[in-house]
């Protein structure tokens, strides 16, 4: 990847439980249906399909009422899917039965680029590096 598009997309296989949330709205949005799209069945890409869109639409600025109802349909045939196709069904996390809340929690606190932890993320990223002491972590060299 040219480096004018920025750094190359870290490994998913090797390296996801380090990922960080644009990590894996880098990974969800732009990398996953391209890269999956010869390896997985037809049905399985449609369902994820679904999952990718309502996250584009839930990280749009603004979210219209409509597009809130978008997605929250979204969620629902994308949950769906997954109770119908997965082999996995036993082992589904909670996280799964919350993404039906995503609709509602966006009405009640408005798009999630607000409350998101992007911007913490970075915050750390740049401060723990800076921190050579437990005693004294406020302070800097």
């Amino acid at each position: 990847m040219p480096m004018g598009f920025g750094r190359p997309p870290i490994n998913i296989l090797k390296h996801h439980s380090a990922f960080k949330a644009e990590d894996w709205y880098n990974w969800i949005v732009l990398y996953s249906l391209p890269l999956l799209h010869n390896y997985l069945p037809t049905r399985h890409i449609n369902g994820w399909a679904r999952f990718v869109r309502a996250t584009q639409l839930c990280l749009e600025p603004t979210i219209s009422r409509q597009e809130l109802e978008e997605i929250r349909l979204i969620f629902i045939r994308f949950i769906h899917y997954y109770e119908k196709d997965s082999d996995r069904l036993p082992a589904t996390l909670i996280s799964f039965h919350y993404l039906l809340h995503i609709a509602y929690s966006i009405q009640e606190t408005g798009p999630p680029w607000a409350t998101w932890q992007f911007p913490i993320e970075r915050l750390f990223g740049m401060l723990i590096p800076l921190v050579h002491s437990r005693q004294h972590p406020y302070k800097i060299r």
